[in-house]
């Protein structure tokens, strides 16, 4: 069992550095809370090429161990970035390193690029949550798994990293209706035709909430 931490604040790109480095220990806080990640580490391992790359195809398989693994915290946890940047930073650092950063050893030199700096850190507010290398999984699996299909739609989505990054990244990725339209309908379509679709849905995102929209009103506006 591992006794879950997060941040006492969230970390700056130029923390992020020390940390990785060894450099930097930042004030921790519990969150009450034990959890076996045992199974997101066994899955790590089977993933895990002998470079220690991790392909982007993994994500489909990968986020419905996570939601699992994690979906008995409060949502006050889930939440909160910092929490999930501790994750990523101590116990799952070499998955983040694998999955975002294989060319990077961070023994040696840990420089990363903003982009995969983000992977670590995530992003303040709600749609930060879909930067982070471990809450993308967690909140897109929560937001698309049922009892019928299970996680066939958070897997079709994974399917297609482009996708996949104009849904999860984006303001409306948490609002369920949405993800799963978006999993549903445009999965199958080509590159121009799916990025087309959403940048018609995130213009009427901009103007008019989707919060209340349903999978049949997400539909059209994504076929329109």
């Amino acid at each position: 069992m591992t006794y879950l931490m997060r941040y006492g604040s969230g970390l700056s790109g130029k923390q992020l550095q020390a940390v990785l480095q060894g450099g930097l220990s930042p004030q921790t806080h519990p969150l009450g809370a034990d959890i076996n990640l045992s199974p997101m580490h066994r899955a790590v391992e089977a993933m895990r090429a002998p470079d220690g790359a991790i392909s982007p195809t993994s994500d489909g398989e990968f986020a419905p161990v996570v939601y699992e693994t994690l979906s008995d915290l409060p949502d006050r946890h889930l939440l909160d970035n910092r929490f999930w940047q501790w994750l990523a930073c101590t116990e799952f650092r070499e998955y983040v390193r694998g999955r975002w950063a294989a060319g990077v050893d961070l023994d040696v030199d840990p420089t990363l690029k903003p982009s995969q700096q983000a992977r670590f850190l995530g992003n303040p507010g709600l749609n930060g949550l879909g930067r982070n290398a471990l809450s993308r999984l967690f909140w897109t699996a929560r937001v698309m798994q049922d009892a019928d299909q299970g996680y066939a739609l958070t897997k079709a989505l994974f399917t297609k990293q482009d996708l996949a990054v104009g849904v999860v990244e984006r303001s409306f990725g948490l609002i369920p209706a949405v993800a799963r339209a978006c999993a549903q309908h445009l999965s199958a379509l080509p590159e121009k035709d799916h990025r087309a679709a959403l940048k018609r849905l995130n213009l009427r995102a901009s103007t008019v909430s989707l919060e209340g929209a349903s999978e049949a009103d997400v539909r059209a506006l994504l076929l329109e």
